[in-house]
């Protein structure tokens, strides 16, 4: 940990406990207390340089903006990996073609995915996407991209998806086409429909089609959705909360991380759970009386069994270094990547409307998606 302004001697001051802790930065990995986090990134704001960029930079990143649905809706959907059990459910969707070379900013979405993953739980690895998704995807299909993340089945191919799909079998079917050149020393040859000769079994043959990517399957709806309806009300918290700070922040990301493994999901639900029934108990002041009249003795014993508790709820950690099950989360999002987030200049007033118009953007779409999913189950349970 390093003073947020170090100076030559940052390294020997870290170790000074007297430093106080709002000059310190901590580091933390969001992903450590899932056991297969699914990971969403969604770049926030209409404007992605700050002002003191230099004049090409900025017009590199305006025009960044403008092509993608950063400037329109506030967001872009950078990247998510996400986790798939060793059964493929197949959206039929062709890969997209991999980016021309670009002469953009270097440091433009230098700190993401540089693709998107899929854990496959079979061969314990992740099956790469490609990163162009997101950039490719127009406003309105915005939705269809959140989709892509929660509920795979409910998203269809973008158009850039169907478009790379047609252009490859286009490809494929100029290239098996057969040749009709002949010799002009052969004789023409006529045929009659009785006689006429079957085509060869390589030119019957239908184009050979590019691979399929695979899609994960989804998270069961009665996990996901208490999922989904939290995340509603913490996008609340946070645009209630931006909307109060005098701050402007660009290329700033919203991380959405949602436990992967149904079972591990589950647990992580019920916990929090009995969690907050337990904060509800304490704030209505159940058990009062039973630590007032109990004896000095058995008092004491409480104190032990207090004791004793928060030394095993101070570990966090197994002796293999994996998270404690009693940390395990359900989801969790976080504003990350604010680096370039100041003070308001002196021209300026009120909170950043860029990154509002994102936040309320992601959960118009969220909101949205628990609707589209409401009608999924109902028609699950009619259907069972």
């Amino acid at each position: 940990m390093l003073p947020l302004l170090p100076p030559p001697s940052a390294l020997v001051l870290s170790l000074n406990p007297r430093i106080p802790r709002a000059q310190m930065l901590v580091l933390e990995n969001l992903t450590y207390r899932f056991v297969r986090p699914n990971v969403l990134d969604i770049k926030l704001g209409t404007q992605l340089f700050d002002e003191d960029a230099n004049p090409d930079k900025q017009e590199r990143m305006r025009r960044a903006a403008e092509a993608s649905t950063s400037a329109e809706a506030g967001v872009r959907l950078t990247g998510f990996q996400v986790r798939r059990p060793s059964t493929p459910l197949s959206l039929g969707l062709l890969p997209l073609p991999p980016p021309p070379p670009s002469r953009a900013d270097p440091d433009l979405d230098s700190t993401r995915l540089s693709r998107a993953q899929v854990w496959d739980a079979a061969s314990h690895e992740y099956v790469q996407t490609p990163k162009p998704f997101g950039r490719a995807l127009s406003v309105d299909e915005l939705p269809l991209g959140i989709a892509r993340f929660f509920y795979p089945p409910l998203s269809a191919p973008s158009r850039a998806e169907r478009a790379a799909a047609a252009s490859s079998s286009s490809s494929s079917s100029s290239s098996s086409a057969p040749s009709t050149s002949t010799s002009s020393s052969s004789p023409p040859t006529s045929t009659s429909p009785s006689t006429s000769t079957s085509p060869s079994p390589s030119t019957a043959a239908p184009p050979s089609q590019p691979p399929r990517t695979p899609a994960p399957l989804p998270l069961p709806l009665d996990l996901l959705l208490p999922v989904l309806r939290t995340l509603l009300r913490r996008l609340d918290d946070l645009v209630r909360t931006w909307s109060a700070l005098p701050l402007r922040m660009r290329g700033g990301s919203l991380l959405v991380v949602v436990e992967g493994d149904p079972e591990a999901l589950e647990r992580a639900l019920v916990r929090a759970q009995e969690d907050a029934a337990q904060a509800a108990a304490v704030r209505e002041g159940a058990g009062r009386e039973e630590v007032e009249e109990g004896d000095e003795k058995s008092t004491e014993r409480e104190g032990e069994d207090e004791e004793d508790s928060d030394a095993d709820s101070a570990s966090t950690a197994t002796s293999n270094g994996t998270a404690a099950p009693h940390t395990l989360q359900a989801f969790d999002v976080r504003v990350i990547d604010f680096a370039h987030t100041r003070a308001l200049l002196a021209h300026e007033s009120g909170p950043d409307e860029g990154v509002l118009r994102g936040l309320r953007t992601v959960r118009g779409l969220v909101e949205g998606l628990v609707r589209r999913l409401r009608e999924e189950q109902r028609s699950e349970e009619a259907s069972g």
